[in-house]
């Protein structure tokens, strides 16, 4: 291998790959970043065996070749060099030289072909194509609401649902529910699948907002990739138990009902949940018909307590509830909409939170009884 490189994208580069190498393992070469310079540049790929990142680097190459070394000491390294431009030469199959200014670094490392192999795929074999906003944004919307109990590990990420045309996105933890949705045209029939948390954070943080991700999913791996990137993750297996029927449990448009400004209401409860237990969180929300408000008050075990009114625009019928109030907070923070509305279920066991006008998020939390 014989390349030069630019100093600051190859360390942007390195940044971004350091969050999927483990820091601890039993396989030696998981700690490493593949680096394999081809005629246009340097592929850079690190994996922990359940996902993988790829990215491509321009650079100028004169002769092509392999090798793994520690992801982590040589992102350091170039993070830390001064020049513009480094020189990438391999002098052995497991030894690295690193060239920049008046420094010469050498580094052990692996030889390429005991590196875990990443998914290869090409765009005729693409399934489905989304906007890396579009995705980034329904990921945002869900996956906060994803359990993050090893336990329950079908619900430890971010469910997808296929249909002729949308993609429906969910995360729960039993507790709330999760649900955004995303309008496209799906050609062929995909099973839902379940992409796991750390897979989700770390498409939000490869991607940029303004280029197209191609999609494959295969039995076990979904893969994105773009020009530059390639991101492969395995799926989650739902096994017999299956993902939960989440829309028969926030799917209860008849029950009682309020509408508010959501900034106004985010803010109160905010300033009310200062006043929650802190084993609990929880505050109560009432509608006071006289004064055509909600009220929000908090008490924690009488030695201080708040009280807060937020001004409603309708309502069906008089609503009483205790709720998490960081829960409620976090869904209302997610919310797109000017004004939110928020419905009862008929059992007057939870709430669901939504934007009047469009139905392209959705949030159900669980109450606290009284």
């Amino acid at each position: 291998m014989k390349i030069t490189i630019k100093q600051k994208e190859l360390a942007q580069a390195l940044q971004k790959l350091q969050s999927v190498t483990p820091n601890r393992t039993t396989t030696p070469i998981l700690q490493n970043v593949l680096l394999d310079a081809v005629d246009h540049g340097l592929y850079c790929t690190a994996t922990n065996g359940e996902i993988s990142t790829r990215i491509l680097v321009d650079g100028k190459t004169e002769e092509r070749g392999k090798i793994t070394v520690n992801c982590k000491k040589l992102a350091n390294l170039i993070k830390s060099l001064d020049a513009k431009e480094v020189d990438l030469r391999t002098t052995t199959t497991d030894r690295l030289q690193v060239l920049s200014g008046k420094g010469k670094y050498s580094f052990g490392g692996l030889e390429a072909d005991e590196f875990p192999r990443m998914p290869e795929v090409n765009e005729e074999e693409v399934d489905f194509i989304i906007p890396a906003g579009n995705l980034k944004a329904a990921l945002i919307d869900t996956d906060f609401a994803a359990s993050t109990e090893e336990v329950r590990y079908r619900l430890h990420g971010v469910s997808l649902t296929f249909y002729s045309d949308k993609i429906e996105f969910a995360g729960c933890d039993g507790r709330m529910f999760a649900v955004a949705t995303y309008q496209t045209k799906i050609d062929k029939e995909i099973e839902q699948m379940v992409i796991p948390l750390k897979s989700c954070q770390e498409i939000k943080k490869v991607f940029s907002d303004d280029e197209d991700i191609f999609v494959f999913v295969e039995n076990n791996y979904l893969v994105f990739f773009t020009n530059t990137y390639q991101f492969s993750s395995r799926k989650i297996e739902l096994g017999d138990e299956g993902y939960p029927n989440y829309w028969a449990i926030i799917n209860f448009e008849n029950g009682k009902a309020v509408l508010a400004n959501k900034d106004q209401l985010l803010r109160a409860i905010q300033r009310i949940g200062l006043f929650a237990r802190d084993d609990s969180y929880g505050i109560d929300l009432s509608v006071n018909e006289e004064e055509n408000t909600l009220d929000i008050t908090a008490q924690n075990n009488l030695e201080y307590d708040g009280h807060e009114s937020v001004d409603i625009s309708s309502k069906t019928e008089a609503i009483d509830f205790k709720i998490n109030a960081k829960f409620l907070s976090g869904v209302l923070n997610h919310l797109d909409c000017e004004e939110v509305m928020i419905l009862m279920s008929p059992d007057n066991l939870r709430i669901t939170l939504k934007c009047p006008d469009k139905e392209n998020q959705i949030y159900t939390i669980a109450l606290l009884s009284a």
